[in-house]
């Protein structure tokens, strides 16, 4: 009697063991299922983003490989949908579509970190980061000088990386020189370019960029800004009667006018978040044939 009881509270048991082993291998394969779904609907939303981001920007170049420049934007001899205008804005500001948007900016209204205006950069990082601007300007020009020797280099200087002695080929470059951080560079990053500039234009500048170049305060930039919502700033004199400042030197650069290059992003939206992004720096050509030059391009 002793021994059945025995076999049955063993079967008992088994069966408890083998029901709780099917169980957990049930959750487990419920789970695999659930992630296994979750990341083939994760790729199939940035598969979506990808097509509509690549299909809009395909739209823009060509809209702007049939364009003229005017201070503020460009202006396409054809609209294709969904855009709704032939003027395309180069101040960065966004076109916003159904999941889509777009933005263009204007080289001449950054500041460039491959020929830089040092005061205007000094500027800029004084105002928008912890950094102290002299020791990253040296450190920077000391790092893009092919001509710097190793020897002039204080060992007590440079930490982490030493002077490339060449003309930066990214712009992260920046973020790597003595004095910067990662936070610092990000605060500072949508203002700075290593396109080619061929001036200055206020039309097309951010708030940052603006009180930088011009060293004027916030309120005096966003004076500007509302200035530009229904003119167009054209010379040092409608300049000089809004903040007292003037900006042309006598040498061949272009003032009051886009460059050539612009940075294109293109933000492919779901939920209202960004799943698939394009950034582009183009250079524009006066050919049909060969509209433009890709001088930088990023997927992410």
């Amino acid at each position: 009697m002793t021994i059945e009881k025995a076999n049955k509270g063993s079967a008992t048991l088994l069966v408890m063991l083998l029901s709780a082993v099917i169980i957990t291998l049930g959750i487990g394969f419920d789970w695999i299922v659930k992630e296994h779904m979750k990341a083939t609907y994760d790729l199939e939303l940035k598969t979506q983003g990808m097509l509509r981001a690549y299909s809009i920007m395909d739209k823009l170049l060509y809209m702007i490989s049939v364009s003229t420049f005017t201070p503020k934007a460009i202006n396409s001899d054809v609209v294709l949908k969904p855009f709704k205008s032939s003027l395309l804005p180069l101040d960065g500001t966004y076109i916003k579509f159904k999941d889509l948007e777009v933005s263009i900016q204007d080289a001449n209204g950054l500041l460039s970190v491959s020929y830089p205006n040092v005061d205007a950069l000094k500027n800029l990082l004084a105002q928008n980061t912890s950094a102290n601007p002299n020791v990253v300007l040296k450190a920077w020009l000391d790092w893009i000088n092919p001509s710097y020797r190793d020897e002039d280099i204080p060992s007590d200087f440079y930490k982490d990386y030493l002077p490339r002695k060449y003309l930066p080929q990214y712009k992260e470059e920046f973020s790597l020189v003595y004095g910067m951080t990662k936070k610092d560079y990000n605060a500072i990053k949508d203002y700075i370019t290593l396109m080619p500039n061929s001036g200055f234009n206020p039309n097309t500048a951010p708030v940052p960029v603006l009180m930088a170049r011009l060293n004027i305060t916030k309120d005096q930039a966003n004076l500007i800004k509302e200035y530009l919502k229904s003119h167009a700033l054209t010379s040092d004199q409608q300049l000089e009667s809004l903040v007292s400042r003037k900006i042309s030197l006598p040498n061949m650069r272009v003032y009051y006018f886009p460059a050539d290059t612009m940075r294109i992003l293109v933000l492919a939206l779901h939920k209202g978040r960004p799943i698939y992004k394009i950034h582009a720096d183009i250079l524009k050509k006066p050919n049909l044939s060969f509209p433009f030059t890709i001088l930088y391009w990023k997927e992410y």
